[in-house]
């Protein structure tokens, strides 16, 4: 849908210019910041702060039948592949991304082609220092990555 896909590509570039200079925002409560998503009537509310948590959650190893979209999704790229032999990643990158449904269903694909270290080892000492805090259910899946405080001098 050419709507969604513009709404995606609005709120993509209002992240991108909050990313850029998040200050030159106004204030719209106390310290919550608003940015205008432009061409449609939304915001995005945000507060600039230091000591960011991320949290993560996976689906366990072989589950992916539990993700729906991922199980709806498959089915028509594979109906779209018809059996054509995948010789070359731009083969398999263009097959996906031609994957459409009268529904309204259109996948998007692209290859990222950027180098990224390969070997780079982590010490136990390292990771010992992430603040790492499992969830009640299934931490070893489940858990949220608090920033390291900092060192007293």
């Amino acid at each position: 849908d050419r709507a969604a896909e513009a709404f995606i590509s609005a709120v993509e570039a209002t992240f991108a210019r909050i990313d850029a200079s998040p200050e030159a925002f106004p204030v719209a409560h106390r310290t919550i910041r608003a940015a205008i998503v432009p061409g449609f009537p939304y915001s995005v509310y945000f507060t600039i702060r230091t000591g960011l948590e991320i949290t993560v959650c996976h689906f366990p190893p072989g589950t992916s039948k539990w993700n729906k979209i991922e199980h709806r999704l498959f089915s028509f790229i594979a109906m779209n592949w018809r059996g054509q032999p995948l010789r070359s990643l731009s083969t398999i990158v263009s097959l996906i991304g031609a994957t459409r449904r009268r529904t309204g269903l259109h996948v998007r694909s692209e290859l990222d082609e950027r180098r990224y270290p390969r070997g780079i080892a982590v010490t136990d000492g390292q990771m010992a220092a992430i603040q790492l805090t499992p969830h009640p259910f299934h931490g070893e899946w489940n858990y949220t990555i608090r920033p390291t405080p900092p060192r007293r001098q």
